[in-house]
């Protein structure tokens, strides 16, 4: 799946209230960090249980799907505004750009574990395909 191909399947399952507002725009910010965030986390557990590597691989191609979810998203909605709505609150902006990128992250989990973009694309979609159908893409939590 291309980085295009995902783009236009990832916009269908983003929330039509927050698109092209300020709000909006913090809650792709904020969910993409936290997305980062559930990585580093699933590598943390790895190190302290020794998780094995088929196991560690297969949660990272599901957590960084969610990252390239953010990251797509979030692009589209600032490639999408004017100067003039195109803003963050300055706490959100400094974390934000503080240099992680989704590139980074994919050149890391090819290297380390030969996951590729298209796979963790192809994956999320298939997640987020899933939960649209049984109405619960809007819920809490990884397991639904």
């Amino acid at each position: 799946m291309t980085h295009t191909d995902y783009t236009t399947e990832a916009l269908k399952t983003w929330t039509a209230p927050l698109r092209g507002t300020e709000e909006g725009r913090t809650y792709l910010v904020l969910g993409l960090l936290s997305e980062l965030g559930e990585v580093a986390d699933v590598l943390k557990k790895a190190i302290r249980n020794g998780t094995p590597k088929d196991e560690v691989r297969r949660r990272l191609v599901d957590e960084i799907g969610d990252v390239l979810w953010y990251s797509a998203v979030t692009t589209h909605e600032a490639s999408t505004a004017t100067s003039d709505n195109l803003t963050l609150p300055v706490w959100v902006a400094q974390i934000a750009f503080s240099g992680f990128t989704a590139e980074g992250i994919m050149q890391w989990a090819k290297v380390i574990y030969g996951i590729t973009a298209e796979e963790c694309r192809a994956a999320n979609i298939a997640k987020l395909a899933s939960r649209a159908a049984r109405g619960v893409i809007t819920g809490e939590g990884g397991n639904r």
